[in-house]
């Protein structure tokens, strides 16, 4: 059996509110609350115990969820940047695009264009 070491276990707790809590959460200061420590320690242990920092990891996830919501092709950009808490619609597309390479316009009509080829 392998051992789990408690700073380990918090991280997948991070990991697992943050993946259950995309939509809802707006700030990652709100894990304070969820785990009683102060942002900066777990910001710290996440960075030590994952090698990634808890900003890239929440950026990666909202970037995902929004991928996702894109190919479903139910919601437009507006809604999809409102859902997943960023500033405006404006932000959510260069984060898009710098994480994606193309926008979120071109990566729904890709995937529309897909769909028609199947």
């Amino acid at each position: 059996s392998q051992d789990i070491t408690a700073a380990e276990v918090l991280c997948y707790k991070l990991m697992n509110y943050i993946d259950t809590h995309i939509y809802s959460l707006k700030t990652l200061k709100e894990l304070e609350d969820f785990t009683g420590y102060s942002y900066g320690y777990l910001s710290s242990l996440f960075k030590k115990t994952t090698g990634n920092s808890l900003n890239v990891y929440y950026r990666e996830k909202r970037l995902e969820a929004a991928r996702i919501l894109i190919t479903e092709n139910r919601f437009k950009s507006i809604e999809i940047s409102e859902m997943l808490g960023y500033s405006s619609v404006y932000a959510f597309s260069k984060a898009f695009t710098n994480r994606f390479l193309v926008s979120p316009r071109e990566y729904r009509r890709n995937c529309l264009n897909s769909k028609d080829e199947e």
